[in-house]
């Protein structure tokens, strides 16, 4: 993205470069994102509330370069966590820490 500054991406450029959505707030206040979709699944909107293993949207290619082509190469997800207190889940730690931390987090099945 040619106009994101040299000392990085504000969250407004942050969010196109997200593309497609979905935000959940967890009733603790943590908020998941799920990024880069190529869609999302009808029903689910502003207030919905939402179950584990519900589907959201569908893994894709939105808010990258591809996406602008039409190219629906390169599908991923973006999958971030942010706590109650608008801090992004792992920033300051490294990916042992990160893995650690995470596994008190999510549940297995």
């Amino acid at each position: 993205m040619a106009d994101v500054a040299e000392g990085g991406a504000d969250e407004s450029q942050l969010d196109r470069l997200r593309g497609r959505q979905v935000w959940v707030r967890a009733s603790d206040g943590t908020v998941l994102r799920y990024g880069h979709l190529a869609g999302v699944r009808t029903g689910v909107r502003v207030g919905t509330n939402v179950y584990r293993g519900q589907v959201l949207g569908f893994v894709g290619n939105s808010g990258t370069d591809r996406a602008v082509t039409g190219s629906q190469d390169g599908a991923r997800l973006r999958f971030e966590i942010w706590t109650e207190d608008g801090e992004f889940f792992g920033a300051g730690l490294d990916a042992t820490e990160v893995r650690l931390a995470a596994a008190t987090l999510f549940v297995g099945p």
